[in-house]
Order: structure tokens, then sequence, then C-alpha cells
């Protein structure tokens, strides 16, 4: 101690600490001073996207969205090509605008620094596909995967993977124009319907339905693979004029696989 200043160096483990100093003299201790309150961060932020959109119409924005830790600096990034940076807010929810995005395949990273100065890749890619029909293969880590509209040819290629709908128009009924999805692993990916209103209830069945119910995804077992119907609508709807048609190769979907 010199002329009323001190120094004391130390380590701390990770978390919050209650750091308080007292001065003891010629056996006479001193009141404690008020405590201060020091966070240890050593944990890198997990950052992961959760929905994705090109928006509608020649002047459409791509907009992506996700959670990080609370007011970290979000980078988006297209390849080797910074699209830009937000901030996550008190409860690590971002958004992020950008330009627009043009009628191709697009794959989207983050990388995110925290308050700490912790620094990390984000924990999963975000794909957007066309308004044709494209092939698709995800990365080997988790992937968001929208395809767009057109029949599209979707490989997760590894990971926890989401594939997304955003409208009944993604996928269509009839040759040419349904999805096909390849690879998919039950309790890890995962097909989302809940930005399509109307869409409520699933049905696994062997037997392809002559009719599907209003708001009713129908899970009909071929083989060994699964055909997905959804009808959106409010009432009883044709097999021919369902809403939407996906082909899930080399699996029995079931309702726990779907996010309504």
């Amino acid at each position: 101690m010199n002329a009323g200043s001190f120094n004391i160096e130390g380590a701390l483990s990770a978390g919050t600490h209650q750091l308080a100093a007292f001065q003891t003299q010629g056996g006479n201790i001193s009141s404690s001073s008020t405590s201060l309150a020091i966070t240890v961060d050593t944990v890198a932020p997990a950052t992961l996207f959760t929905s994705e959109s090109a928006g509608s119409g020649k002047n459409g924005k791509l907009t992506l969205a996700g959670t990080s830790e609370h007011n970290s600096s979000i980078t988006v990034w297209e390849g080797s090509t910074k699209l830009g940076t937000v901030g996550s807010a008190d409860d690590g929810t971002w958004s992020f605008l950008g330009g627009r995005a043009t009628d191709s395949i697009h794959v989207y990273r983050t990388t995110t620094t925290d308050l700490a100065g912790n620094d990390a890749i984000g924990l999963n890619s975000a794909i957007l596909g066309s308004s044709r029909s494209d092939t698709i293969i995800g990365s080997s880590g988790n992937d968001l995967i929208v395809g767009g509209a057109g029949g599209d040819m979707i490989s997760g290629n590894g990971g926890s993977d989401t594939f997304r709908y955003l409208t009944t128009s993604d996928c269509r009924r009839g040759s040419k124009n349904f999805d096909t999805i390849r690879d998919f692993v039950e309790g890890h990916d995962h097909i989302d319907f809940s930005a399509i209103p109307g869409l409520s209830n699933a049905i696994s069945t062997s037997s392809t339905p002559k009719s599907i119910a209003p708001h009713t995804i129908e899970l009909v077992n071929v083989g060994a693979d699964t055909i997905v119907y959804a009808n959106a609508s409010g009432s009883n709807e044709t097999l021919a004029h369902a809403d939407m048609e996906i082909h899930v190769l080399g699996v029995h979907l079931a309702s726990f696989d779907l996010l309504l």
C-alpha cells in the first residue's frame, strides 16, 4: 500500500464475484468498503439462425434473425463477404435486414463477439434457395434450410437440420413441384411448418388418403419413404388439391419430426 492506494493481483474463476476491502493496522480493523461486483466470462457466445426470408416481390429484402448471448456483436457473412453487423438485445434475440437477395442459392453464417471479448463462429448456417427447382446440399453442421419455390432436392448432409417452409407455395402437389428431402435423421432433424397459418394437426397413415382434413398434415408411409401432404385450408380437400407435397426418403416420419 502506498499513499492510500493498493494493488492486488490474482486469478478469478468464471462467474460473478463480490469483492470488498478492509484495512488492518495495529490490531484495528476498518469497516468494509462498498462491495464491487465482477463477472468473469470465458464462455464463447452461441449464435443461432432461427429464421430467414428473402421477402416477396422485386423489392423484397433479406431478413435473418436468431439468438445469441445478450448484448453481443453479430456479423453476418456470405462466403467471405461481410454483409453487416448487428447487436443482440438484452434477451439475446437479433435481426439483420440486408439488401435484395438474388434469385439463387445463398448460404449465410455468423461470427460473434460478446461483451467480454469472447469470439465464436455461429452454431448453424442459413441456406436460402431460389424460386426454381434447386439442388441444395447443407453443411456437415447444423443448418436452417429454406428451399423456396420450385421442386427442390434437399440434403441436410449431417448435423441437426431444420427444413423450414414459409408458405404453401414453397412446394406444390405433383411431379416437378414437390420437394424431396434426403438423409433425414429422426431425433435430430425437423420439418418446420410453423410460419404457415392453418397447419395445426399431423396424422400418420400407411394408406394414401382420398382427402385431407382441414388444417392437417398427412404423413403417408410408402415403402421406406414418407410422403407429406398438407391442407392449410378450412375445408376438406381431395389429394389432387392438397396445398403441399414433400417426399422424405428412407424414413417413416412421426408428428414429433414436425414443428407446427
